[in-house]
């Protein structure tokens, strides 16, 4: 039994055949077919004018002028030129350079051409590739590819923290940016926050060593890098470090006591220090000219720079209070001493003092 048998129970005859027979190996592949109520019977109720619109249709056409212009001693380089140059009519541009590679070049493609249709993963599009060429009469090694690229390893405490980029599905998901812990001795799997794709839904979620997941939420399939590190992080810093973390108001009381004694070396008197950390102003002091001066603390986790706004209800409220002295404002950011990263340097622990670092008092 060929190939083709063992796959389709026969080799497709027809251009149309093989569209068909390629679909409904998606469709027995894709886990999510089953919850969308999918099923390979659902093809024979599509016209040849319908299956000549689905991706396979991509597929297999831009591999068959491929095969037929290779046959004719044209390289590979100028026949992907070539494609590109006549879908580019209808379909659009690919950005330049094209990928050399006429596997990434059809994946592009794809991407490009069926953006709202249902997802074809990576793996699924180089064996797509692969036996329609087969048909076509052409042997095409498949590239060897890995499961993810990584884009930063850092070790983090006890674990090895990688941050991928997924273009194969993996449990029926697709993970644009998936941010993964291993644990350093044994490289073992212990979890990790994800951007998860599938064909009803993008949210970002967790996994986790024992098989739990969480979901976060609805997301952005277009979601930056620099996107998923900004909510990726805190919570990495959270998993870890748990419930050794300082919380926001103790963190809040840590500088609010910094600034007392920085003003204090200054010459200034305490007069108040207010314990609430959503009342303003924390400290009231009086000057060594003997006027007093309200300061406003905030405090915040390295590398986030406190922000200290007038537009805050909370700042409001006290300016409505009538306060007429002197406003000053105090940033205060707060970090591990004893880190060796920018991540680890996030994690303001309780069991340890702190970096600190104050850059004064600024008027308001």
């Amino acid at each position: 039994m060929g190939l083709f048998d063992k796959i389709f129970g026969h080799k497709p005859d027809t251009k149309e055949a093989l569209i068909r027979a390629i679909s409904a190996l998606r469709i027995r592949s894709d886990p999510a077919s089953k919850v969308l109520g999918y099923d390979e019977k659902m093809l024979d109720d599509l016209s040849k004018e319908q299956i000549y619109m689905l991706p396979e249709a991509s597929i297999v056409t831009m591999v068959e002028t491929f095969v037929g212009l290779r046959r004719q001693g044209v390289p590979a380089r100028q026949v992907i030129e070539t494609i590109e140059n006549f879908r580019a009519q209808t379909f659009g541009s690919l950005p330049s350079p094209l990928p050399t590679s006429f596997f990434d070049f059809v994946a592009a493609r794809i991407s490009l051409e069926h953006k709202h249709g249902g997802i074809l993963d990576e793996e699924f599009i180089d064996n797509a590739i692969h036996t329609s060429a087969s048909v076509f009469g052409l042997e095409i090694d498949m590239p060897e590819r890995p499961p993810y690229i990584s884009h930063l390893q850092i070790y983090v405490e006890q674990y090895e923290i990688v941050l991928a980029s997924y273009k194969r599905r993996e449990r029926g998901y697709i993970f644009p940016w998936r941010l993964m812990a291993f644990h350093k001795n044994t490289r073992e799997f212990a979890f990790s926050f994800n951007l998860e794709i599938t064909a009803v839904s993008c949210r970002l979620g967790s996994h986790q060593a024992d098989g739990c997941h969480f979901s976060f939420g609805d997301a952005d399939p277009n979601m930056t890098q620099a996107e998923f590190e900004i909510w990726v992080v805190p919570r990495l810093v959270k998993q870890v470090y748990g419930e050794s973390l300082l919380s926001d108001d103790e963190m809040h009381v840590l500088a609010v006591r910094f600034v007392a004694k920085q003003v204090e070396k200054d010459g200034f008197s305490i007069a108040f220090i207010e314990k609430d950390p959503k009342i303003d102003p924390q400290i009231v002091v009086v000057k060594p000219d003997g006027t007093s001066a309200a300061i406003i603390v905030r405090a915040s986790t390295f590398p986030d720079a406190a922000v200290v706004s007038r537009n805050c209800a909370q700042f409001k409220e006290f300016i409505k209070n009538g306060f007429d002295s002197e406003i000053l404002f105090a940033r205060v950011m707060l970090g591990n001493a004893d880190a060796r990263n920018d991540i680890e340097k996030r994690a303001v622990l309780r069991t340890k003092p702190p970096l600190i670092l104050f850059d004064g008092l600024k008027k308001s």
